[in-house]
C-alpha cells in the first residue's frame, strides 16, 4: 500500500464500515485486508478509537445491538448520523495519513501508548483484598484506572468495575487480561461477573472457547483442564474452536469444557465464587478492622513523652476554625492549628477525617515552641498534583536561626529537609534531599512520609512507607526549632508558591529520631489498603 490509489479498496470498505452499510462478505473480504497488511490495522486501530471517543461524547446511545460474533461487527459504531459521517471523515483522514488525535483530543483517563496514541482507561479498580501479586508485574491499589493490560494476581481478590457497568471480581492466582472495554481473555483463574443491561454484551476468551454474556450473572473458572461456566442470573452462550453454534446455558446449569472442545453438563455452584457484593462486604469488614488497628496504635504514639504536636484532623472546633492537637513532655499547653482555607474531607477510609488543600493560601498555623536536638517529621499525605516547585508540609515561618522546611521537591520527586543554622548565614543552610520518589508510588496514593533529623549522630534520614530512601552526613548539626509554621504552605520571602496540592489526615511531630522499624511499624498499621 504505497499509494493512495492502492487503498482504494480498503477505503471504500472502511468508509462502508463506518456508515454501517457493509455486508458479511465485504467485512470477511476487510478482515483478510486487515490481517495481510499491519500498516492498514493500525490505521483501523485509530479509527475504532476515534469511534470509542465520539460515542463517549455524543449524545445518549442508540438502542442495544445484538452482541454478533464477527469481531469487525462487534466494533460496529453507533447509528446515530452525525457519528457516522465523523467517522467517514475519520477514516479518510486516516487513509491519508493524518492523525486521529488532530480530529478527537485526548480525553481525561487516557494517556500515550507504546505507539504514541491514546490508550484509553477501561476499568476502576474499586476493592483489593489481600492480593499479592506476580514478580515484577503489574500491581494496582483502589482507585487505579486501567486500560487494556495483563493482570497476574498469585493471591487475594480484585474487583474492577468497567466503564461500560461491568462488575468483575478476579480470585487469584489469577491470570486475566483486558483486551476492550467489552471483551476479557481468562488465561487461569476464577472470574465473576455481572453484567447489565447497559453493558449490552461481554465477551470473556479462554484457550477452550469464548463465553457470550447478554446481561447476565455468571461465575468463570479456567484450569488446565478445561473451563468451567457457571450462570446464576440469565443465559450465556459459549462457543468453542471454528464452531460458529454456540452452546447456551440458562440460569442454575454449568458445564465444563474440556481442552478438547466437549462439554460436562453441571449444576451451577454459586459458593466457589467471590461475588462482588461479598466483596464489598468483606472490604467493609476489613476497612472497619484496618481503622480499630490504627486508632490503636495512634493512641501510644500521640501519648508518647517524645511527641511535640499531633494531629489526625478529626475534630474541628469551628467556632474558631481550629483543630486541637495532642503533646506532652516539657510543653503541656495544647498545641491547636489554625485552618486558613483548608477544607475537611474524608481521609484514608471512610469515618476517617482529614484536610483537603487545593488552594494557593491554603495552609494550617501552628506554633510549637523550644529548641530540640532531634526531630522527627511524618505525615500521612496524598499527593493530588505535583507541580514543579517546592509543596511545603511542615514549614517554619520565614528563615530565621534554627527554623525548619520540610516539603516535596515536585521537579525532582525528592523529599527534602532544609535548615537554617544559628549562624543566620545562608551559606551554611543544611539541606538534604532524599532519592527520586516513583511518582506511582507518590501521586494520587496515601503514603506514609518522614524525616528524621539527629543533631548528635549528625545525620538526616527520609522514609517513605517506612523505607529509607534518603539518608545524609551533616558537618554541622546545631539544635533546630519549628516555632510558627504552616501546615500544607510556606510564606516565604524568597517563593511565590509553596503550597501543597492533596490532602494530610495525620501530622505528627516528635523530638526525637525514629528509628527504622518503629517508622515501618506506624506504616503497616496506618496504610489504608
Amino acid at each position: 500500500m504505497n499509494g493512495l490509489s492502492s487503498q482504494s479498496r480498503p477505503r471504500e470498505l472502511i468508509l462502508r464500515w463506518c456508515d454501517d452499510r457493509i455486508t458479511e462478505a465485504e467485512t470477511l473480504e476487510l478482515e483478510t485486508l486487515l490481517r495481510q497488511d499491519p500498516c492498514l490495522a493500525r490505521l483501523f486501530a485509530e479509527l475504532t478509537h476515534v469511534h470509542a471517543t465520539l460515542e463517549n461524547l455524543g449524545p445518549a446511545s442508540s438502542p442495544s445491538r445484538a452482541c454478533l460474533p464477527l469481531p469487525l461487527q462487534a466494533l460496529r459504531p453507533p447509528r446515530s448520523p452525525w457519528i457516522r459521517h465523523l467517522l467517514s471523515l475519520a477514516a479518510a483522514l486516516l487513509l491519508l495519513g493524518i492523525p486521529a488525535a488532530l480530529l478527537v483530543r485526548s480525553r481525561p483517563g487516557e494517556s500515550p501508548g507504546p505507539t504514541g496514541l491514546p490508550t484509553r482507561s477501561l476499568a476502576v479498580v474499586n476493592h483489593i483484598l489481600d492480593a499479592t501479586w506476580q514478580a515484577d508485574d503489574l500491581a494496582l491499589r483502589p482507585g487505579d484506572l486501567i486500560g487494556p493490560s495483563r493482570i497476574r494476581l498469585a493471591a487475594g481478590l480484585i474487583q474492577l468495575q468497567f466503564f461500560n457497568g461491568v462488575q468483575a471480581v478476579i480470585e487469584g492466582p489469577a491470570d486475566f487480561e483486558i483486551v476492550s472495554g467489552e471483551e476479557a481473555y481468562c488465561h487461569l483463574g476464577r472470574f465473576h461477573a455481572i453484567v447489565p443491561p447497559q453493558a449490552d454484551c461481554f465477551r470473556v476468551r479462554t484457550r477452550q472457547g469464548e463465553l457470550i454474556d447478554f446481561g447476565t450473572e455468571f461465575g468463570l473458572e479456567v484450569k488446565p483442564e478445561g473451563a468451567e461456566v457457571h450462570v446464576f442470573d440469565g443465559e450465556v452462550a459459549f462457543q468453542t474452536g471454528e464452531d460458529r453454534i454456540p452452546t447456551r446455558l440458562g440460569v442454575g446449569r454449568a458445564a465444563l469444557i474440556a481442552t478438547d472442545g466437549t462439554a460436562e453438563a453441571r449444576e451451577a455452584d454459586a459458593d466457589l465464587f467471590a461475588s462482588y457484593r461479598e466483596v464489598n462486604q468483606m472490604q467493609a469488614m476489613s476497612t472497619e478492622k484496618r481503622l480499630t488497628e490504627w486508632y490503636q496504635s495512634s493512641l501510644f504514639w500521640r501519648t508518647h513523652p517524645g511527641i511535640l504536636a499531633y494531629f489526625d484532623f478529626e475534630e474541628k472546633d469551628y467556632l474558631t476554625g481550629t483543630f486541637q492537637g495532642q503533646s506532652t513532655g516539657p510543653y503541656r499547653d495544647p498545641v491547636s492549628g489554625l485552618v486558613v482555607g483548608a477544607v475537611s474531607s474524608q481521609g484514608r477510609w471512610p469515618g476517617k477525617a482529614g484536610l483537603s488543600f487545593s488552594r494557593t493560601s491554603d495552609r494550617v498555623r501552628i506554633h510549637i515552641p523550644g529548641t530540640h536536638r532531634a526531630l522527627t517529621l511524618a505525615a500521612w499525605i496524598r499527593v493530588d498534583d505535583l507541580k514543579p516547585r517546592q509543596h511545603g508540609l511542615l514549614m517554619s515561618e520565614g528563615e530565621s536561626e534554627g527554623s525548619v522546611q520540610w516539603s516535596i521537591d515536585g521537579a525532582a520527586r525528592r523529599l527534602n529537609f532544609r535548615a537554617v543554622p544559628p549562624s543566620g548565614d545562608p551559606g551554611e543552610t543544611i539541606s538534604l534531599a532524599s532519592e527520586p520518589l516513583p511518582l506511582a508510588d507518590l501521586l494520587n496514593q496515601w503514603v506514609f512520609l518522614a524525616t528524621c533529623y539527629d543533631a548528635d549522630r549528625q545525620t538526616v534520614e527520609h522514609y517513605l512507607n517506612g523505607e529509607l530512601v534518603g539518608r545524609g552526613d551533616l558537618p554541622r548539626a546545631p539544635s533546630l526549632r519549628i516555632g510558627v509554621a504552616d501546615i500544607g504552605n510556606w510564606t516565604s520571602p524568597t517563593m511565590e508558591d509553596s503550597h501543597f496540592e492533596g490532602m494530610i489526615d495525620e501530622l505528627m511531630t516528635f523530638s526525637l529520631r525514629f528509628t527504622e522499624d518503629q517508622l515501618a511499624g506506624i506504616a503497616r498499621s496506618g496504610r489504608p489498603y
